[in-house]
């Protein structure tokens, strides 16, 4: 029996034609703002954060420096000049968890010479002012510096590279964090992107529209430590999947005409 491509032909153009039709997505539905018209200020932005405050299980660095020799060799072993191996201290989250100081689970921490201080519930400008006070028992004219090592935030779903991210900086935007995370792919609906923040009394779920400028505004664009970004997938994800499996169905059999083709000429 001989077998007529041309008599297939119009089927798989339709079906081609289907397949690009419904796999296709709007480049709109990728915009970040996109009804911003670019030259508008925007009013009642989201400031960067509510306050942090320490909680128990943080881990903090606490740099102190003062005219004493031995207390910044104690507290600032790099700034002392130490070994090298001492200035990798913080180089990795594993060496910053061993030599930062942990709040204990009555919300202090141990500091050498200065002893217990607590410091749960404060933010870390307030930590600072309480570990000046102490220190001023045994120094004077120390400078303290406290910063938050645990700010951590896990993005999942539709980026290219989930993970668990660290942040330093004051401020750590939600854009930030897709940013870290090598940025959303191809399937992500930016519409509904969930954002999960732990609180004393359990977990809450925000849903933030990243098409929409009203974004710049909602109380989860910049994230506290321990938050979850999840970027869902559009639901045309698994449609093109299905036509793209469909698709090589298709390519397979027609390259098999093909040969049969060939091998009865």
């Amino acid at each position: 029996m001989k077998i007529n491509l041309l008599r297939h032909a119009p089927l798989s153009f339709l079906f081609a034609v289907l397949l690009i039709v419904t796999s296709c997505r709007s480049h709109r539905e990728l915009m970040y703002y996109r009804d911003s018209n670019g030259h508008e200020r925007i009013l009642g932005t989201a400031k960067p954060t509510t306050i942090y405050k320490i909680h128990k299980k943080d881990n903090l660095y606490i740099s102190i420096i003062s005219a004493n020799p031995d207390l910044n060799r104690v507290y600032n072993p790099v700034q002392a000049g130490a070994s090298i191996n001492q200035n990798n201290l913080f180089e990795n989250q594993a060496t910053q968890f061993i030599n930062g100081y942990q709040v204990n689970t009555d919300g202090n921490i141990e500091l050498p010479i200065l002893g217990k201080i607590f410091v749960e519930g404060k933010s870390i400008a307030e930590c600072e002012k309480e570990i000046q006070k102490e220190s001023l028992n045994f120094l004077k004219d120390a400078t303290v510096k406290v910063k938050l090592l645990s700010f951590r935030v896990t993005v999942l779903g539709e980026v290219k590279l989930p993970g668990v991210y660290y942040n330093y900086n004051d401020s750590f935007s939600i854009t930030d964090a897709i940013a870290m995370a090598n940025g959303n792919t191809e399937f992500a609906d930016l519409s509904q992107v969930v954002v999960v923040r732990p609180t004393e009394s359990g977990s809450q779920i925000y849903t933030i529209n990243l098409n929409n400028k009203a974004a710049l505004s909602s109380e989860v664009y910049y994230l506290q430590p321990n938050d979850q970004v999840i970027i869902q997938p559009a639901n045309n994800k698994y449609q093109q999947v299905s036509f793209t499996t469909a698709a090589l169905i298709l390519s397979t059999i027609t390259s098999v005409f093909l040969v049969l083709e060939y091998i009865k000429h």
